[in-house]
C-alpha cells in the first residue's frame, strides 16, 4: 500500500518538478582566470569576474569584470584599471558589489570592495583596511546583511 502511494505522489509532482533546460557555451572564451560568477536574477544578467582583461576572438578590452547580457559578452564600465583582481561578486541593496585585490576600479580610487549602480562605480568608504592592504575574498547577503570576508 505504501509504494503505491509514493509512486501516486511521485507520478502527481513529477510533471511540477521536472524541467527541461537547455547548456549551451558563452562565447567566445576570456584570455585569463574566471574568479566569480554572479546570476543577477533581476536582470537575467551574468556576471564573470576575475584576472582576465579581453576576450579570445574579438579583442574586446575587458579589465576582470564582465556582464553577460543574453546577446553577448560587455565591459562593466572601465573595470579595474591596476593590476588587481575580482574575487568575489554578489549583490547587495540593487548594486552589484565586486570584492577582491584592488585599489583603483572605474576610476575611482576603492580598495578592494566596490559598487556597481547600473552605470557607476561607487567605493565603500573606509569598508578595508587601508593600513594592511587587505583583500576581498567573499561576499555573502543574507537578509540586510552584507557579509565582507
Amino acid at each position: 500500500m505504501k509504494y503505491i502511494k509514493v509512486l501516486i505522489v511521485i507520478s502527481t509532482l513529477w510533471p511540477i518538478c521536472a524541467k527541461s533546460q537547455t547548456l549551451s557555451p558563452l562565447p567566445p572564451g576570456f584570455n585569463y582566470e574566471v574568479k566569480s560568477l554572479y546570476l543577477d536574477s533581476s536582470s537575467n544578467y551574468l556576471y564573470a569576474a576575475g584576472g582576465f582583461t579581453h576576450f579570445y576572438g574579438t579583442g574586446t578590452n575587458i579589465n576582470k569584470i564582465a556582464v553577460w547580457n543574453n546577446i553577448s559578452w560587455d565591459s562593466v564600465g572601465s573595470g579595474v584599471d591596476d593590476n588587481g583582481t575580482i574575487y568575489s561578486l554578489n549583490k547587495y541593496d540593487g548594486k552589484i558589489i565586486a570584492g577582491g585585490s584592488f585599489n583603483l576600479i572605474g576610476g575611482i580610487g576603492s580598495k578592494g570592495l566596490v559598487q556597481w549602480d547600473g552605470t557607476n562605480w561607487i567605493p565603500f568608504t573606509n569598508a578595508v583596511d587601508l593600513q594592511n592592504n587587505g583583500a576581498v575574498g567573499c561576499l555573502y547577503v543574507e537578509n540586510s546583511n552584507l557579509y565582507v570576508g
